[in-house]
């Protein structure tokens, strides 16, 4: 991954975002990370345009409702 240059990741478990934080701090050294530790439906955003955004098993935690207002 040569060309990320900053990463931001949203989880809402305590002990799965500590192991993400030191996941990308041992394998993406160079690359400015952040995780946000609360659920998606409370997260504001970066604030700033992206150029990709990846969503891994995030429907898990959104109830009907919600799915269908994304």
């Amino acid at each position: 991954m040569p060309n990320i240059e900053s990463l931001t990741a949203v989880e809402p478990a305590a002990d799965c975002a500590a192991g993400l934080t030191a996941a990308l701090q041992e394998h993406l050294p160079k690359v400015h990370s952040v995780v946000n530790q609360e659920k998606i439906q409370s997260w504001k955003g970066v604030g700033e345009p992206v150029d990709a955004v990846l969503m891994f098993h995030c429907l898990h935690y959104l109830n009907h409702y919600e799915r269908c207002a994304c």
